[in-house]
């Protein structure tokens, strides 16, 4: 690297990975079969303060256990994600033996819906696969700088007022505008992510011939944790059950 001096220069970078799937419209489809099924049924929970649907939303519960469609392939698609953004983040997949999705669900979003700022406990990297979405309705994720202390909101704090400029690496939050439909996105699971209410619903762009009507944003979460981490004589063994 060229040095150039008196410039600022940045380090300790967090690492979003991006990804595409190859299967995204029979994906699209077998989820909106998937939505369909389990409407009104115990794996539904509806959060109607935010406008959001959540289908496996709940504690040991994921979307691979439906029988309605295979979802092998995206499985599949998964886990070749999450090993390749492992090797980027510099952890070895062979060390760890891999990854085990922890939670999987599906998130469906009415106009206006939103979510607050929060993270993933429990897990190792998160992620989201946008199924439905339409950037000129629906509200993009946000990342919050954990490298600002105002954020910790711990007491006591100094807080002096930053100017805004987009996306810088030194903004309190990032606009994560490099996805479309059909794209994961994976991060560390401690990050705190958010996206604030959608600018409406998007009914009057009509049908299309691949996409029979309007589904609302819809997207897929989920949870990763390493199957082995050891440390010295300490040791931790995470099992798909």
């Amino acid at each position: 690297m060229d040095i150039v001096k008196n410039q600022c220069y940045g380090m300790f970078p967090q690492i979003l990975g991006l990804y595409e799937y190859d299967k995204k419209e029979e994906f699209k489809k077998e989820v909106l079969k998937i939505i369909e099924h389990y409407k009104g049924s115990k794996e539904e929970y509806v959060e109607h303060e935010n406008g959001l649907t959540h289908y496996f939303n709940f504690a040991n519960s994921k979307i691979f256990e439906t029988e309605v469609v295979d979802l092998k392939p995206f499985y599949n698609f998964l886990m070749d994600s999450v090993n390749d953004y492992s090797e980027e983040c510099l952890y070895r997949v062979e060390d760890c033996k891999g990854y085990v999705i922890t939670d999987c669900w599906i998130n469906v979003g009415s106009q206006n819906s939103y979510q607050q700022p929060h993270n993933h406990a429990n897990s190792f990297f998160s992620g989201t696969y946008y199924v439905s979405f339409n950037s000129k309705y629906h509200s993009r994720l946000t990342f919050r700088n954990p490298h600002n202390f105002a954020n910790s909101q711990s007491q006591p704090y100094l807080v002096l007022q930053k100017r805004d400029k987009y996306n810088s690496p030194n903004n309190d939050f990032y606009v994560c505008d490099i996805y479309d439909e059909g794209d994961l996105l994976i991060w560390q699971s401690g990050l705190h992510h958010a996206y604030s209410p959608c600018l409406g619903s998007g009914d009057d762009e009509g049908e299309t011939e691949n996409d029979k009507g309007y589904h609302g944003r819809i997207s897929i979460s989920m949870n990763f944790v390493p199957k082995y981490l050891s440390q010295g004589p300490y040791s931790l063994i995470v099992s798909n059950g």
